[in-house]
């Protein structure tokens, strides 16, 4: 008999889509969220620490008086799941949840300059559609494994926004990659090849679906894309729990909590809303593994070789470079503004409304929406009282910007980095109560707000109404644009 203890789960979430993000609606029964569910596979793995999803089940009582003391019956009158995954904070791993939280990234996101790449405006797809060709680059064996974009910079763009892992080598200006492509195409078509990637999450002002050319107006829809391709900002998210496989349906990302301690590694907490739950996710028309065991071994962070290391690395807190100071769009931090934190805690609060129903959705909710202002608030450890510099900033009403800067290990050529970005903040409170005879500690809280203009060597605001209160920015080995179903090895 299977029984299921912690360490013999395993959790992973994918962006849900149609195939090219067409005309998705959010469900209303457990048939339409059965057309929803995506695959969860390999690139999708998440370093899950705990979980305390409740599938929250709500219950009415007959109360008819019919000469009983006893209730006869009840009725099921609504079901919304709900609840939290605690993940221990990675440098790969992480992007679709916060994207889900956010909201928004660019559509030619993920950023494959940051490192080493290979590009060029001469590529041929050859008929067969999985060899690829161009005659003013010389390939390696080194290239293999590596990911391969085509962008709008070339003589055509039929393949712009699809991605492809490179499988092998043919020859010196041949490789053959992972899974076809829409098509063949013996024009110009631009490309790069990296195997190292900068991805921006940015704040959006809604988390249903939208058109993405609503939010960014040059969304290319020569290629892959369309007019009608919409941002669908909710997962599937499985947990394998050895009796049976658990997927949630058509999440959405409530609450983000990124907190972390001296000595220890940073961690993140979501707050998720799925619309339902099912667990006979173990035919091969739902979850990838005729059982539990099967699916858990296909998941997993990325199917690269050049993948490293291949257990991923935590985001420790002793690889923090924390920097505050006036917000300024002509004065940019540097290392005069760093300040040494012992603790943080950032939280990015949706304030969805989840209990919504109606006589289409009956029991389940319907798709939920902000009920009010997003709020990014946190705070800021000091180890010891030595300052009261800060604390002037609040009795001063001065707007002040932060960066935490993340750096991990190297990669091919560049570091690992997870970054937050704070354009436009305001110290809240102050304490440094006396407890005892020990050192006193600084806690400082704040809340972000919109910024007025272009914070100094913050990264480029994608979006520009409203500006970001938050920026996220994770680089790491992840080569897929979040939100454009760009991953086709299923």
């Amino acid at each position: 008999m299977a029984y299921l203890a912690g360490f013999l789960a395993k959790l992973g979430m994918r962006i849900e889509s149609d195939q090219g993000l067409v005309n998705a609606v959010y469900p209303t029964t457990e048939a339409t969220a059965d057309d929803e569910e995506v695959k969860v596979k390999s690139y999708d793995l998440v370093p899950l620490i705990s979980e305390g999803i409740d599938d929250a089940h709500e219950f009415e009582n007959d109360d008819s008086i019919v000469g009983v003391a006893g209730v006869k019956q009840s009725d099921r009158v609504s079901r919304e799941p709900a609840g939290t995954v605690v993940i221990q904070g990675m440098y790969d791993g992480m992007d679709a949840g916060i994207a889900c939280a956010l909201g928004g990234e660019d559509w030619n996101s993920p950023d494959y300059t940051v490192g080493t790449e290979t590009t060029g405006t001469d590529g041929v797809i050859d008929v067969d559609a999985v060899t690829f060709s161009s005659a003013s680059k010389t390939f390696t064996d080194a290239d293999i494994d590596k990911f391969i974009r085509f962008n709008t910079s070339g003589g055509t763009d039929t393949e712009e926004g699809e991605v492809r892992r490179i499988s092998a080598r043919v020859d010196t200006d041949t490789l053959t990659m992972a899974n076809a492509t829409t098509n063949s195409d013996i024009g110009s078509l631009g490309y790069e090849l990296a195997c190292e990637f900068q991805h921006t999450f940015v704040p959006t002002n809604n988390l249903e679906d939208v058109l993405w050319t609503s939010i960014f107006s040059d969304y290319p829809t020569a290629g892959v894309g369309t007019a009608n391709d919409l941002m669908i900002r909710r997962m599937t998210v499985c947990i394998a729990k050895a009796v049976s496989l658990w997927a949630y349906r058509a999440c959405m990302v409530n609450t983000m909590k990124i907190s972390g301690n001296a000595k220890s590694g940073v961690q993140f907490e979501f707050g998720l809303i799925p619309f339902d739950r099912v667990t006979d996710s173990l035919s091969g028309s739902r979850q990838d593994g005729t059982t539990v065991e099967g699916w858990k071994t296909n998941l997993k962070y990325s199917n690269s070789g050049l993948f490293t290391p291949a257990i991923n690395e935590r985001i420790l807190f002793s690889d923090l470079t924390f920097r505050i100071g006036d917000y300024s769009t002509g004065t940019a931090l540097t290392s005069s503004n760093n300040l040494g934190i012992s603790s943080f805690e950032i939280n990015v609060n949706n304030n969805l409304d989840a209990s919504a129903h109606d006589s289409v959705s009956g029991e389940y909710r319907k798709v939920p929406l902000r009920n009010g202002k997003r709020e990014v608030t946190g705070s800021i450890t000091l180890p010891r009282y030595s300052s009261d510099t800060l604390i002037g900033k609040m009795a001063s009403d001065t707007i002040e910007m932060a960066h935490f800067n993340f750096a991990g290990s190297t990669m091919a050529t560049i570091a690992r980095a997870f970054q937050i970005w704070l354009p436009s903040l305001k110290i809240t409170s102050h304490n440094e109560q006396i407890g005892g005879a020990g050192v006193v500690q600084s806690v400082l809280g704040f809340q972000c707000y919109i910024p007025a203009g272009q914070a100094k060597d913050y990264p480029t605001y994608a979006i520009a109404n409203p500006n970001p209160d938050i920026i996220i920015q994770t680089t790491n080995q992840n080569p897929f644009s979040m939100f454009r179903d760009q991953n086709q090895e299923y």
